[in-house]
């Protein structure tokens, strides 16, 4: 293994990587999946401009430590393994996607202006394009006993809904006594929150579960987990109001004919459902679903091609994320002509995508998990 790179960071002191264990084990493996999964593209640009000859094919990164990074580079002499050393070192999530985003400029300067854009700056120069939205609460009511729906009315004249799972980044006031200020954007947003230990506002990604024309509707899950956004939605009142950056979509337009195993516990609800009633008929689509308690027009309204499961959440996730797992590996399906996107929990997800690269043998290109919330 060689490695390659600039001045790399000093090695870690134990206080480094005791905060870089505690941080960094459980997402490591996630974080890593997303770029091999989503952004092999830009994992090979990072490999071809580190090494000094040969054209790369593929490159994924296999290892991660809080002053390095290693891959797996594929080239058409062979494959052989290179490690990059980061500028700092890594002892959280925010850091390692910025030593990460550090590599990924470093290579661009190299390639230079000429060389296509990788998926990730495709992503990056798109969502540099995205608007923010400032909307009022038109009217709550509960899907179920722990599901809440909030419609959003008004000033989306401008907003452009992309289908599949469109999801938004809502913004309100961490403290419920105060007003978004006038014109407020997604920048002041992050400028507000950089220059303090106080986040003045709160956010997260929730996706679009209806679109009509200056109309939206949200599902918040109601649970031990909750964050600002959720205590919000539980008291939100008409004509309170909320900011949305976006949109964005993380679902890709399947092949025709190709058959999907969509898997879903309830923060991904709605992602699952829309992408179902979305998909066209030719799709032979699996849908499981993990809640508590289902909508009660989940019994009906979806396509006849697609054969829906529903799986009752008892207290224990892993005990739950079990039947989901033993729910796939009943399933019947050709590996070769398959496509899985799901969402949940993270340490769960991840167990989910060992098991489908292990059992079927699909590469990332055919998984798409991701790590809605984390259990702690």
């Amino acid at each position: 293994m060689s490695t390659v790179g600039t001045q790399p960071a000093t090695t870690p002191s134990v206080e480094e990587l005791e905060a870089y264990t505690r941080e960094m084990e459980s997402a490591f493996e996630e974080v890593i999946e997303h770029f091999n999964g989503s952004h092999s593209d830009s994992i090979a640009f990072i490999a071809q401009q580190a090494i000094s000859h040969g054209c790369v094919t593929d490159a994924q990164f296999i290892d991660l430590a809080p002053q390095k990074i290693s891959l797996e580079v594929k080239t058409d002499s062979g494959v052989s393994s290179i490690t990059l050393p980061f500028s700092a070192i890594v002892t959280d999530l925010e850091s390692l996607q910025g030593q990460l985003m550090g590599l990924l400029t470093a290579a661009r300067l190299k390639a230079g202006a000429r060389t296509p854009l990788t998926s990730i700056e495709k992503e990056l120069r798109h969502n540099a394009t995205l608007q923010t939205y400032v909307s009022e609460v038109k009217s709550t009511r509960m899907i179920t006993p722990n599901l809440v729906q909030v419609t959003l009315y008004g000033g989306l004249e401008d907003f452009v809904y992309p289908g599949w799972d469109a999801f938004v980044y809502l913004m309100v006031p961490t403290n419920p006594e105060d007003q978004l200020p006038d014109d407020f954007t997604f920048a002041d947003f992050r400028a507000q929150n950089s220059q303090s230990e106080f986040s003045r506002f709160s956010g997260a990604y929730y996706t679009i579960r209806h679109w009509r024309p200056d109309e939206i509707d949200i599902w918040f899950v109601l649970h031990g987990h909750a964050g600002r956004l959720c205590e919000w939605a539980q008291t939100a009142r008409v004509g309170d109001q909320i900011a949305l950056w976006g949109p964005r979509t993380a679902f890709k337009t399947p092949e025709p004919g190709q058959s999907l195993i969509l898997i879903a516990d309830e923060t991904a609800m709605p992602a699952a459902f829309s992408i179902a009633e979305q998909l066209d008929p030719g799709h032979d689509v699996k849908l499981i679903v993990l809640a508590k308690h289902l909508p009660e027009s989940r019994a009906q309204g979806l396509p006849d091609n697609i054969e829906f499961t529903w799986i009752e959440q008892g207290d224990s996730y892993p005990e739950a994320y079990a039947q989901i797992s033993q729910a796939i590996a009943a399933l019947s399906v050709d590996p070769a002509n398959l496509r899985v996107w799901g969402a949940g929990e993270s340490r769960q997800i991840s167990q989910l995508r060992k098991q489908l690269k292990r059992d079927w043998g699909l590469s990332n290109q055919h998984i798409h998990l991701t790590g809605y919330w984390r259990d702690h």
